[in-house]
């Protein structure tokens, strides 16, 4: 039970640490913008929409990856 409890407290403790390092980037260069906070979020929309390509294509290829 122990170990269950544990491991269901490191997605939490993993979102603390990054909350600090938010607060501390945050400290040293600035609150993050609209502008940049939109940018990022153009950024990784892009990205997950080309990893379901890829999952995609690479989905009948017996998980080579696609790599050829």
């Amino acid at each position: 039970m122990s170990a269950y409890v544990t491991e269901a407290l490191h997605p939490q403790q993993d979102r603390d640490v990054l909350r600090e390092l938010v607060d501390w980037l945050e400290e040293e260069h600035g609150p993050i913008t609209a502008s940049e906070n939109a940018a990022v979020r153009e950024e990784l929309r892009g990205l997950a929409a080309e990893h379901a390509q890829r999952r995609g294509r690479t989905a009948g290829q017996g998980g080579e990856g696609g790599l050829q």
